[in-house]
């Protein structure tokens, strides 16, 4: 080897020692510049790592420098109780910092977190980044009340990864630290190390959506129009034991309610108030059977709760801030109130109709049956009618209507008594006439389900009836949908709601009475027992018989009257005259008047009829003279009493 060749081999060599020199090197524990100092830390020295999790709505930047911060720039340090729980998990790198291949510390944070905290699969054709960097998990903890976590380190590249993503915006970024640290002097290590990630949070909340069943329409949360105007509170704790949290909420017109800054523990909504006559659920109520239970995790994330896997009371539709939706059927639709429609059939709506007595008036009691009457505890209907209306509980049917329409087809399905339903006649409270109570079993539930029940029955006024009535037929329908609203009102359905319908009587009172002497009533006027009449109604211009008064006789006093009479024309026709009474010819024998809603008469006033003496036989001599004597004596006792009536009023 000659001169040159050893020359430039030592120049190479003290070059090269040149360019080996240690250096200050820059490490970042997420953007905190890290100085090696000139000193040496033994290996097993240990260092105090403080992570002092803070959060923020905006974005803000710190500077990680070691040190303790005291300018924090609004963030505030990290409430578990109201976010959920997170952890931060440590990774020492083993390997050589000569071997990282990324530029930078944070890049190595990066790909540690995206690759090397688990080892690929034999064929995978990712990177090991486990095995490149000799990634090794050295510690895991839970951030404390106040967002903080403390780790004890041995010198060495170590990655912090936030494990539990709560449900913040975004979460911090993993770190790369590489300890010892140089303390900001550069003349030695700190001992005590703070550093703070940071996440931009979003508040946990949740959004109920509310949809309602629509008559002839199958139920489908995601297609059934909203409900707005339902009242809801929100609960925090066990379903029916919660702590009520804020005041009324009320759905929109989209049919939801967002609640919002929710933390870390179990909720549940009660329902309050419905709307659009729909009915609350029994699954909506503060109970333990109530469905609409959601939860927040200490991961942060909201659940539904279920007791297990067939418990079907959940919420039946909601949808999280991110969009995401769960469906059961259940609870979140509210369905129709049963209510009773009770018409005459064949009668003009709004028109009360009048009818004999005796005469069959048939009544019709219609019903829609909601499509969750599998829930319900029971569904009656009854029919109280006036004491002077009598219900033929032999002539009942109970009908059911086609599903596809709302119009009932009374040649439809007739239900059968004892199978699908009961009947109670006796033993009834209140006046009712009758009972009807659904049988309730799965498979009859849905069977009524969806569509209307008819029931038909006759009844006829008695002939007891007061002289001029309208008479009242009340059709009422008793059910409970498992909010048992007798004991709950206002928390679901009515419990009895009557409907009704009104029928008219009609009547007249007359009485018989003396004309007196001549027609004069002088001497007169006292009621005339015994005379006898037929009454007739008008029929299309011909006088027909009223078969029930065909013969009718005034009493003592001369009153007698006639009642349970539809509206119409009427006469009456004296037959026969009371003894010593003369029967008057043609048109005055005959009585006629109207019966109708006018001819009403709260006093009942009697209209009188009067009847004249027979003729006396002829006279002759004293007798005759007599006679005139008195006719003319009384005469002249009418003039006077006249005249001097006359000077009174002069």
């Amino acid at each position: 080897m000659n001169k040159n060749t050893i020359k430039k081999a030592v120049m190479t060599t003290l070059a090269l020692s040149l360019m080996l020199q240690p250096i200050i090197s820059e490490v970042k524990a997420n953007a905190a510049a890290v100085t090696q100092p000139a000193v040496t830390a033994t290996q097993n020295e240990k260092y105090n790592v403080t992570l002092h999790k803070l959060i923020s709505e905006k974005d803000i930047e710190l500077k990680n420098t070691g040190k303790e911060l005291k300018d924090l720039q609004g963030a505030v340090p990290y409430n578990k109780a109201k976010y959920g729980e997170i952890s931060f998990n440590v990774y020492k790198l083993t390997k050589p910092a000569s071997g990282y291949k990324e530029e930078s510390p944070q890049a190595v944070a990066d790909i540690v977190e995206k690759l090397g905290t688990t080892k690929p699969s034999k064929h995978s054709k990712k990177r090991n980044v486990k095995e490149e960097y000799g990634v090794q998990e050295v510690s895991s903890q839970v951030v404390d009340e106040n967002g903080n976590v403390k780790f004890e380190l041995e010198k060495g590249d170590y990655v912090i990864i936030e494990k539990s993503n709560s449900n913040t915006k975004q979460k911090a970024k993993p770190m790369f630290i590489s300890l010892p640290m140089t303390n900001t002097e550069g003349k030695g290590f700190e001992k005590d190390i703070h550093l703070y990630p940071k996440n931009k949070v979003q508040a946990i909340s949740f959004t109920l959506k509310k949809v309602q069943s629509e008559k002839g329409k199958t139920d489908n949360p995601l297609t059934n129009s909203p409900l707005e105007g339902a009242t809801f509170n929100l609960y925090k704790g066990e379903r029916g034991k919660g702590i009520k949290v804020g005041g009324d909420l009320k759905t929109n017109s989209e049919g939801k309610i967002t609640v919002n800054d929710l933390e870390v523990g179990e909720y549940y909504f009660v329902e309050t108030a419905s709307a659009n006559n729909k009915l609350i659920s029994k699954y909506c109520l503060n109970d333990d059977n109530n469905g609409l239970g959601f939860g927040v995790t200490k991961e942060g994330d909201v659940r539904i709760l279920r007791k297990d896997i067939n418990d079907t009371r959940s919420i039946a539709l909601i949808q999280l801030t991110d969009g995401g939706q769960k469906y059961n059927n259940i609870p979140l639709v509210n369905y129709e109130k049963p209510e009773l429609k009770k018409q005459i059939v064949g009668a003009v709506a709004g028109k009360t109709l009048s009818y004999d007595a005796g005469e069959v008036i048939p009544f019709e009691l219609t019903t829609y049956i909601p499509n969750d009457i599998k829930d319900y505890d029971h569904f009656k209907l009854s029919d109280t009618p006036n004491k002077s209306l009598k219900v033929d509980t032999k002539s009942i049917k109970v009908k059911l209507a086609k599903k596809e329409g709302e119009y009932v087809d009374l040649d439809e399905e007739e239900l059968t008594v004892g199978k699908d339903y009961t009947l109670t006649t006796e033993g009834l409270t209140n006046g009712k006439a009758f009972e009807i109570a659904l049988k309730l079993s799965p498979e009859l539930a849905g069977k009524f389900a969806g569509r209307d029940v008819v029931v038909q029955y006759n009844a006829s006024i008695d002939e007891s009836v007061d002289l001029n009535a309208t008479l009242s037929n009340n059709a009422g329908i008793d059910y409970d949908n498992g909010t048992h609203p007798k004991e709950n009102p206002g928390e679901g359905g009515d419990g009895d709601k009557d409907n009704h319908v009104d029928v008219d009587s009609y009547g007249k009172r007359f009485v018989k009475k003396d004309a007196g002497l001549w027609g004069t009533t002088l001497l007169g006027e006292g009621g005339l027992k015994d005379a006898h009449f037929r009454l007739e109604k008008e029929n299309k211009g011909n006088w027909e018989i009223v078969e029930r008064f065909k013969d009718v006789v005034s009493k003592e006093d001369g009153s007698f009257e006639i009642k349970g009479l539809k509206e119409g024309k009427y006469r009456l026709v004296e037959t026969k005259a009371p003894e010593g009474f003369r029967l008057p010819d043609g048109d005055d024998a005959i009585t006629e008047f109207t019966l109708d809603a006018n001819s009403k008469d709260a006093n009942n006033a009697a209209v009188n009829i009067k009847n004249s003496k027979d003729t006396p036989l002829p006279v002759t001599g004293l007798d005759a003279m007599g006679y005139t004597v008195v006719a003319t004596v009384g005469l002249l006792g009418v003039a006077v009493v006249t005249k001097k009536k006359k000077e009174v009023n002069a």
